[in-house]
């Protein structure tokens, strides 16, 4: 009961607090709104401006900002126009410098080419002169020996001659009027007949001395009685004693002790031996390629062989000419040019016999031997038949290229290029109408090709197509049929009757067939080649218009002539289309000779194709 008396007096008391409490947030929040709300139209007034000139402030605040971003921007697109313009001029620098590049390019390649063609004429020149200065040496040698015989000579006939000397005198003239058969030979046979014959020992003595420009008469007469007085070993001596300064006696012992240590020598051989191999140790002293040039014309044939083939010995062109001077001054080797001036070696042939043994004794013979045929792969033109152009040279290279490539050797690529040199000099030999040489020396491929690659190969095809070619040239027929058969067997076995080159092959035996008489059986071959060449898409190709013109002509021997007109007629004045060899290094051009030849058999062949 207290409780409840208590707690209803709170109650009543909490009630009169609630209304005072009431009343006093009322006075507050009545002064709080009072105090903001304007009292009189000038609050009003500057309320309204202090709001204006806020939003006024504001609005230059953002105005300036936007004038300084449209200041920046301009700015900004100023420095990009001064950068584009800059940009600009770069550019045309560049292209400017681009250009003036591209210019000093051409005009450094044209100056290189220029330099190029300044440096071969310069090189040409060099050969031409030291050609020059090799046959003026040769000449002065030539020079001294006629002056030393002409004193010889004189000394001989200084007094009247008597009854016997006039009749020894006419004795000579009529041998002059009827030379002896070995003088026919040309001058070259005849100063290598000359230098081997014994001199007089006066004329020996006199001969010693003037060459070897020297006093010492008893080296001289002790030299003579080593050597002896065939004017070759003379000269031989002399050349080295005059270029070494070597005295006579000196060169007179060195030559006995080198004679006794080749008893197998005796006489005139011994003393020339030992002159030359003398020489050959003088010439290795003075240059490294001296002994290889030595080798190199020794296994060279017995001719004049052109500066264009000695450069072979070397890769060095000055290497090369110094060992060409040095062999002339020590008279292993003498100018002798050609008839229309190319420059060229020739050792006299008892010294071309010497170096030919010495290469075969060499070490590094076969080296040379090697060389020699890589130099001839290099210049010896393999167009002979078809570019009179290149005849001159080969005239001057085959007997050197048939020296070479007589002799087997152990290498594969060697006989390679041994057959493929002795193709091109046939091709030569036959475009000058040497059919028995170039028969010999596709025979010598032919067999070269078949010890290399068999009998049923492609490569010894074409040296049978070859051979062939040579036999019809002599009107050997029937040997050239069984060639031109073998041939035609391996292409068939190898490539099928469809392909192209057995077509042609089969062409070549029709033409033979038919000069035979066979023309049944040449009409047979040629229509099955042109039907298969035709059904190749071939209808234009050239070995196709040339099956057509060889069925012509096998019909017209059967006396089918209107046939054989109208297929002359379809297939003649028809467009060629030639196409790309389809076997590379195989003698495609067997017919192309026999056209070449005048062996043709037909009537208006339209049309060849060479490869």
């Amino acid at each position: 009961m207290f409780f409840t008396l208590g707690f209803l007096i709170a109650g009543l008391f909490f009630l009169a607090v609630l209304s005072l409490l009431q009343r006093r947030a009322e006075r507050l929040t009545q002064r709080r709104l009072e105090s903001r709300m304007p009292f009189s139209f000038e609050q009003i007034d500057a309320q309204r401006s202090l709001l204006l000139a806020r939003c006024a402030a504001r609005e230059r605040r953002l105005e300036q900002e936007i004038d300084s971003v449209k200041a920046a921007r301009t700015r900004a697109m100023i420095d990009s126009g001064h950068r584009l313009f800059q940009a600009q001029a770069l550019e045309e620098q560049l292209g400017a410098a681009s250009r003036n590049v591209e210019r000093l390019k051409k005009e450094a390649a044209e100056r290189g080419q220029e330099l190029a063609e300044t440096g071969a004429r310069l090189e040409a020149t060099a050969t031409e002169l030291e050609a020059l200065r090799l046959e003026k040496s040769a000449l002065a040698r030539e020079v001294e020996t006629l002056c030393a015989r002409l004193d010889v000579y004189e000394s001989r006939h200084a007094a009247e001659p008597d009854a016997g000397a006039l009749a020894r005198r006419a004795a000579e003239l009529d041998v002059a009027e009827n030379p002896a058969p070995a003088m026919v030979g040309g001058w070259d046979d005849w100063a290598d007949q000359a230098a081997l014959d014994p001199l007089a020992p006066g004329d020996a003595f006199a001969f010693l001395r003037r060459h070897a420009a020297a006093r010492d008469g008893a080296g001289a007469s002790e030299l003579i009685e080593i050597l002896g007085s065939t004017p070759l070993a003379l000269e031989l001596a002399a050349a080295r004693c005059r270029l070494m300064g070597t005295p006579l006696s000196v060169y007179a012992a060195h030559a006995r002790l080198l004679i006794s240590s080749t008893p197998r020598r005796q006489g005139r051989s011994a003393g020339l031996a030992a002159a030359f191999g003398l020489s050959l140790g003088a010439a290795r002293s003075l240059s490294s390629s001296a002994e290889q040039l030595v080798a190199f014309l020794g296994l060279c044939a017995h001719e004049r062989a052109p500066l264009l083939l000695v450069e072979g010995v070397s890769r060095d062109a000055a290497e090369t000419r110094s060992a060409v001077r040095i062999l002339t001054d020590l008279a292993l080797a003498r100018p002798a040019p050609f008839a229309d001036g190319v420059p060229a070696l020739l050792m006299p042939q008892a010294v071309h016999e010497l170096a030919r043994e010495r290469a075969q004794q060499m070490a590094s013979g076969e080296a040379v031997a090697e060389s020699l045929v890589g130099r001839l792969s290099e210049i010896y033109p393999a167009d002979a038949f078809a570019n009179p152009e290149s005849r001159a040279l080969c005239a001057k290279l085959t007997p050197h290229l048939v020296e070479i490539c007589a002799e087997n050797r152990a290498r594969t690529e060697f006989n390679e290029a041994r057959a493929d040199l002795q193709v091109r000099a046939g091709d030569y030999r036959l475009a000058v109408g040497d059919h028995a040489g170039a028969e010999a020396l596709f025979q010598s491929a032919l067999s070269i090709r078949e010890s290399l690659f068999g009998p049923s190969h492609p490569e010894t095809a074409a040296s049978l197509d070859n051979l062939a070619t040579a036999r019809c040239a002599q009107g050997d027929f029937l040997g050239a049929r069984l060639l031109l058969e073998r041939s035609r067997n391996i292409f068939e076995s190898t490539f099928g009757l469809d392909y192209p080159a057995t077509g042609r092959r089969q062409i070549a035996c029709a033409r033979v067939l038919l000069e035979l008489g066979c023309a049944r059986e040449a009409l047979a071959l040629a229509q099955g080649a042109l039907a298969r060449l035709t059904a190749d898409g071939r209808s234009r190709h050239p070995w196709t218009i040339e099956a057509a013109f060889v069925v012509a002509d096998a019909l017209e021997a059967l006396g089918k002539t209107k046939k054989a007109r109208s297929l002359r007629e379809e297939f003649s004045g028809a467009a060629v289309i030639s196409e790309p060899a389809h076997v590379g290094g195989f003698a495609e051009h067997v017919l192309e000779r026999l056209h070449g030849l005048g062996l043709v058999w037909g009537k208006g062949f339209a049309a060849r194709n060479h490869h």
